[in-house]
């Protein structure tokens, strides 16, 4: 968890004497942000809405690029609080490259001036910013480069606070998750993550800092998710109680959250009973806070949590009921995300519009104003180069239309062969699935047929049987029947669910291995659901020896070496 600290003070007045020395455009209330930002000692959730009050005007846009002609006449705590600013408005607007732009230079001042808090702050926005840009290399190097600057700082400044100040203490701390959470998060390297979430964790203990004892239960938050992914389930429930403990009487939210994390745990580990009546106790204080800024968070995690308690209860019907709820609240969150960021960039593209046809209206006027003779000129020669440009396109006009009238046909020749080619490829394919679609109906109408013979063979042994035992005989093919017909219509109902909510899955796995039945495709989602071989037997209604042959199979068709294990590579799709 990405936590942030109060914003550390830098020498706030030399900026204002700097500006209203140099009478820049820089507004006044550009001035009180950087006071603000700047002078704030509280936690990091204060820090945050109090951030946002601060960019919340609507001319933060405008006033950046204006500024930004200025900034090379700031000294160098102006120009550090100017980038600093806007670095944190980019970052929340999600303009990631103005936020890269910003984070470069702020990032060469933090570091000259050894200000921890914005060197950790920042590193992680420029990481956010490259990775959005798919440049994980540059990402790596920055995280690195701001861990060498705490580590070659260490036997220096930790556990030596001035003014009972901890903050290189907390900010080295924040260092060690980012670059845990970017290891495990992006690179999918959960060992160098832990390596790094355990250097967080061995560094000595401040009790007097709430900030470092905040992040330390951050932290072991994320070490839980390795243990769950790695099926070390005790070790991460252990974790989630301490947490859950911790931040009973400070964070509520984050409270109700360790108990749900709590239940997976105690899912996974067979206590079945004991995770349904904690999250079911946790869901009602969830209700009990009202609105809040993680509610939908943490109502994707109940519903998911409790999915996936039902499935392994093998309860499908309530499996899917919580299974339609997480969707509609994944939807929901998805839907939030791309309008709030939809808007914030049109915000920034109008704003960023209107000040470059205000900049160029400018010098309109300044041009006219004093008569700049060689302005004028230079227009005149552009004239006369886009006039010549246009004479020789009207003389050359007609052979190039000729010329690419011949490609142009040539190249629909070419179009309609491929068309045909792929057409043919396609209806090859259809047939080929129809060849197998056929080949299991014919399966499935032989072990009907098998059924059938069993059934039949059961009613003629009936014959010899009295009057009592003839009646518990058919009694028993009733009941047998009505259960095979229940389980025929529930296996129907909850693959045609797992086809729906797997059908990007497919896609995928179809692009990699387009030789793939049906069959195939569905032993796939099941495995994937994390059912065993028992279940999957139940809801194919075959044998669990014909199970094993399925996955020998499908491991041959996939190609999979026999070091790599079927679940992980499905899930990689």
């Amino acid at each position: 968890m990405k936590c942030l600290f109060y914003l550390k003070r830098i020498d706030k007045t030399s900026i204002i004497n700097f500006l209203i020395e140099k009478e820049t455009l820089v507004s006044i209330l550009f001035i009180l942000s950087i006071h603000l930002s700047y002078t704030q000692n509280k936690a990091s959730e204060s820090n945050n809405l109090a951030f946002q009050e601060i960019t919340k005007d609507e001319h933060e846009f405008e006033r950046y690029f204006k500024d930004l002609k200025l900034v090379h006449t700031f000294n160098e705590s102006a120009a550090y609080g100017f980038y600093t600013h806007y670095n944190w408005l980019f970052k929340r607007k999600g303009v990631f490259k103005e936020c890269l732009r910003t984070g470069k230079k702020a990032l060469v001042f933090a570091e000259k001036f050894e200000d921890p808090f914005n060197l950790t702050s920042i590193t992680e926005h420029v990481s956010q910013a490259f990775i959005s840009e798919g440049k994980i290399d540059s990402a790596l190097f920055y995280n690195r480069k701001m861990l060498k600057f705490y580590e070659t700082r260490f036997d220096q400044k930790y556990l030596n606070p001035k003014n009972n100040d901890y903050l290189f203490e907390e900010s080295m701390l924040s260092g060690y998750n980012n670059i845990g959470i970017f290891f495990s998060e992006v690179l999918k390297k959960k060992d160098s993550a832990m390596y790094y979430f355990d250097k967080a964790r061995n560094l000595p203990q401040i009790p007097e800092s709430d900030n470092f004892q905040f992040l330390r239960h951050s932290i072991n938050d994320n070490v839980a998710l390795i243990y769950m992914e790695q099926g070390r389930y005790q070790m991460a429930k252990e974790l989630y109680q301490k947490n859950h403990v911790f931040y009973k009487n400070k964070d509520k939210e984050r409270w109700i959250r360790s108990s749900l994390q709590w239940g997976k745990s105690e899912i996974e580990l067979g206590f079945y009973k004991k995770a349904e009546k904690r999250l079911l106790s946790s869901r009602k204080r969830m209700d009990s806070l009202g609105e809040y800024g993680s509610k939908l968070h943490n109502e994707i995690l109940f519903s998911r949590t409790m999915e996936s308690l039902y499935l392994k209860i093998k309860d499908f019907r309530k499996a899917e009921k919580y299974s339609d709820i997480t969707y509609k609240l994944i939807s929901e969150q998805n839907l939030i995300d791309k309008q709030f960021l939809k808007s914030q960039v049109n915000a920034f593209n109008e704003v960023n519009i209107q000040s470059i046809l205000k900049l160029l209206d400018n010098e309109k006027v300044l041009r006219e104003k004093e008569g700049n003779i060689k302005q004028l000129y230079f227009w005149l020669l552009v004239s006369t180069i886009l006039v010549s440009i246009v004479i020789l396109y009207l003389l050359f006009s007609r052979n190039k239309f000729k010329i690419q009238k011949v490609n142009a046909e040539k190249l629909v020749e070419k179009e309609k062969a491929k068309t045909a080619t792929i057409k043919n490829k396609l209806l090859q394919r259809e047939v080929d699935f129809k060849r197998k679609d056929l080949t299991l109906f014919a399966n499935t109408i032989a072990e009907n047929q098998k059924w059938g013979s069993y059934l039949l063979s059961k009613i003629k042994s009936s014959k010899k049987y009295d009057e009592a035992s003839y009646k518990e005989l058919i009694a028993d093919l009733e009941i047998e029947i009505k259960d095979r017909i229940k389980i025929e219509q529930s296996n129907l109902n909850f693959q045609n669910r797992i086809d729906i909510l797997n059908s990007e899955f497919y896609e995928n796995l179809l692009k990699a291995h387009p030789n793939l039945t049906k069959t195939e495709l569905k032993l796939c989602s099941l495995i994937r659901l994390n059912l065993d071989n028992k279940d999957i037997a139940i809801m194919q209604n075959i044998s669990k020896d014909s199970v094993y042959r399925s996955r020998t199979r499908l491991r041959k068709k996939l190609n999979i070496p026999s070091n790599v294990d079927l679940n992980i590579f499905l899930k990689s799709f």
